[in-house]
């Protein structure tokens, strides 16, 4: 028994034996799955750790954006921009005012502010006629109008720089000859008027009649003169003189106006008329138009 005891005993170490060797590969071959899946596992982790490399490199650029942000124009560099769309108006006014006129479209819009102040004396003169009040410094202002820009400005021109270009080229001579003249005759006329009507001097039913008078001898001189001057004389110019010289003229003439009446001179000219002619009420030209044409 003590033998078969120990028989089994052998048998049963040796079967132990046999069974650890037998078990043994399958316990290296998990070690090797787990080591190649952890292997497995580091490479899939791998990828996931440099994903956040990219976003890295993406800052800059977003950091390199944000110059251009910076470069964009802040609220006062906007500022002088608004400005000068809000002066731009006023540099299109001195534009307008700098723009040089030909001294021949000069001097017939000067003839317009005349014949504006011939209606005004027409109309004195059917007051007059009519027996209806006027008042004397109407008169006064319309031939102080008349001294100040046709004669003493207007006419200077003409006298100085006009008349001798064709007194020099033997042209319409006899007819500088009668305009001057008549220059001399307007002149104490509006004189005369400035003297009758000049303030708290009152006026007499003979006062009224001298008014008439020089108003009407004043009409008739001048609605011929500036007629010819315009049909005559100033078509003409061009062709006496040269380019660079006709250039000068109107030059000069706008330099003297700027000098004795400043900037837009012949613009505030023609608004005291237009309020005396408000005043007197003939500014509106449609009382000028006849109802009845047929007869």
């Amino acid at each position: 028994m003590e033998k078969i005891a120990i028989f089994l005993g052998r048998c049963a170490l040796r079967t132990f034996f046999i069974c650890t060797l037998m078990c043994q590969p399958s316990f290296i071959m998990c070690d090797e799955q787990q080591e190649e899946i952890s292997a497995q596992q580091q490479e899939l982790a791998a990828p996931q750790e440099e994903t956040p490399a990219p976003q890295e490199e993406v800052a800059p650029a977003q950091e390199e954006i944000a110059p251009q942000e910076e470069e964009a124009p802040s609220a006062e560099q906007v500022a002088p921009q608004e400005s000068n769309q809000e002066e731009a108006p006023a540099a299109q006014e001195e534009e307008r005012e700098e723009f040089k006129i030909p001294l021949t479209e000069d001097l017939m819009r000067e003839h317009g502010i005349l014949r504006r102040l011939l209606l005004i004396y027409e109309d004195i003169i059917h007051r007059i006629d009519s027996h209806t009040s006027f008042a004397a410094a109407d008169v006064y202002a319309a031939a102080d109008l008349m001294k100040k820009f046709i004669e003493e400005y207007h006419e200077a021109l003409e006298e100085e720089y006009l008349f001798p270009i064709f007194e020099k080229n033997d042209r319409h001579v006899a007819l500088i000859k009668a305009l001057r003249d008549q220059h001399t005759k307007g002149r104490k006329i509006t004189n005369r008027l400035l003297e009758i009507c000049s303030p708290n001097r009152p006026i007499t039913p003979a006062t009224r009649t001298t008014i008439r008078s020089l108003l009407k001898k004043f009409i008739v001189i001048y609605r011929p003169h500036s007629a010819q001057e315009d049909t005559i004389l100033l078509p003409e110019v061009r062709s006496l003189v040269t380019p660079e010289e006709f250039d000068a003229l109107s030059e000069k003439f706008e330099a003297l106006e700027h000098e004795l009446f400043g900037n837009q001179g012949f613009e505030k000219i023609a608004d005291a008329v237009a309020q005396l002619e408000i005043k007197l009420g003939i500014f509106d030209l449609d009382q000028f138009t006849p109802a009845d044409t047929s007869r």
